[in-house]
């Protein structure tokens, strides 16, 4: 039923969100968005091991870079595959809820990943909303170390809580690998600024290569390390696909 109303939520704030065309609408259709999800999260039942208010962070970040990113896009087909996400995706998570305890085992695995995802969504809205206001020249290119640090401030965060969410515990070598992170997103975000990439293109290969980059740094953390034998296939198929990504991407 949470699934189903928040369905019912999404297609009808998407609808209000094209309507939109002032800031101070955006910010009353965020917390619109927001006051829904933290009603549906207050009723909904939720097992002692899960915590609401990482839920409610999840989509709020997710509401977030997706928000920021929509507003900027003009492709009909782009924005029409953005909002099937943002109507869909969050109710994917109510449905991942397990009804009692009996079931948390089974589905705690499904709900992480879902979680780690949602994060991951934001995040590609959050960069490619980033690139847009210096490609549509919203605000000057001065601007651009300031708000890229911010940008890399919030994937290095994001980064730390993912690990910590995969047992990885706070240490010496967390805290390096959460500042080397701060460091690659925003050296990922200068050099591909430089780059003629158009804005969805380039936030969507910053997240791709940060999430390559936290995705090592995660088994390099733990005590087996990374077995660089078991990454082969892993790394010729992103290969692969960035090959074709830049064959197929539309360059400004």
């Amino acid at each position: 039923m949470a699934s189903a109303l928040d369905v019912l939520a999404g297609g009808s704030m998407i609808l209000w969100l094209g309507n939109v065309s002032a800031w101070w609408g955006l910010a009353i259709w965020f917390i619109g968005r927001l006051a829904l999800w933290a009603a549906l999260l207050r009723l909904v039942y939720y097992p002692k091991e899960l915590k609401r208010v990482k839920h409610f962070g999840a989509l709020a970040f997710f509401c977030f870079g997706l928000m920021f990113l929509m507003i900027f896009i003009d492709w009909a087909w782009a924005w029409r595959l953005l909002a099937a996400i943002f109507v869909l995706f969050p109710a994917a998570g109510f449905w991942l809820l397990p009804a009692d305890d009996l079931q948390l085992s089974f589905v705690a695995k499904s709900y992480r990943r879902w979680l780690f995802l949602t994060g991951a969504f934001g995040l590609a809205g959050m960069w490619g909303g980033f690139f847009a206001l210096f490609t549509f020249q919203i605000i000057s290119r001065g601007w651009f170390w300031p708000m890229a640090l911010l940008a890399a401030v919030a994937a290095a965060f994001l980064s730390r809580r993912w690990w910590r969410d995969y047992g990885l515990t706070v240490g010496r070598h967390l805290n390096e690998a959460t500042a080397a992170m701060f460091i690659v997103s925003f050296e990922i975000a200068w050099a591909l600024w430089q780059w003629p990439l158009g804005f969805i293109a380039a936030g969507l290969l910053t997240v791709w290569l940060w999430y390559i980059i936290w995705l090592m740094l995660r088994f390099h953390l733990t005590s087996e390390g990374i077995v660089w034998r078991k990454q082969t296939f892993f790394f010729v198929f992103n290969f692969i696909l960035l090959a074709l990504f830049f064959f197929i991407v539309s360059w400004r």
